[in-house]
């Protein structure tokens, strides 16, 4: 799932174009606009970077103030773990698959 600012920026714009391999792999990448994931109640601004382990661990990253990655934190904490789940199903609802 990737939440992207429409229209979309450069980096969007070619992180869409890079997914094709990821897409010929069988991965499924949707999209979510930005202010509609603000408006289900989605963690959007500040940006929120997390995966989902395996439905068990979420991996939240973390940036400094000019986007650098400062790395990242690997929670297993149950409550976490299922408002990660929630707010990923949400998310999915509403996405759309690439053009």
């Amino acid at each position: 799932m990737r939440v992207v600012s429409v229209p979309l920026g450069d980096y969007s714009r070619y992180a869409l174009w890079s997914a094709q391999g990821n897409l010929r792999a069988a991965e499924e990448i949707r999209y979510l606009d930005r202010d509609q994931a603000a408006a289900l109640g989605l963690p959007v601004r500040p940006p929120h970077d997390a995966w989902l382990l395996d439905d068990e661990r979420v991996a939240v990253l973390h940036f400094d103030d000019e986007d650098h990655l400062l790395g990242a934190e690997l929670i297993d904490d149950a409550a976490t773990v299922e408002e990660h789940q929630r707010w990923r199903d949400i998310a999915w609802k509403a996405s759309v698959g690439p053009a």
